[in-house]
């Protein structure tokens, strides 16, 4: 009777294990990119609080909408407008 192979354990290499967190990194930062850029284009609260804590973040989304579309610059304008007209501009 002939002994039977030994089943190879399969083991992911090191390569392999760090490609696929680097891929799993980059699609959860894809998605929270995406996810905090829709919210910013819904809401003008949201825009208000970016303003007062993160204002480089608002002027990013302002700087990419206008190259995407030139009419984009109505949303700076109206926002500063609104936040103004509210006295929340300056917090």
């Amino acid at each position: 009777m002939l002994p039977k192979p030994m089943k190879k354990a399969s083991k992911r290499t090191f390569f392999a294990t760090f490609g696929a967190a680097l891929i799993a990194a980059e699609v959860a930062g894809f998605l929270g990119s995406y996810f905090v850029w829709s919210k910013l284009n819904r809401e003008q609260d949201f825009r208000l609080k970016c303003h007062q804590k993160f204002p480089m973040v608002l002027q990013a989304y302002y700087k990419f909408g206008e190259q995407i579309d030139s009419g984009n610059m109505r949303i700076r304008e109206f926002d500063r407008m609104v936040w103004i007209k509210n006295g929340d501009f300056f917090k």
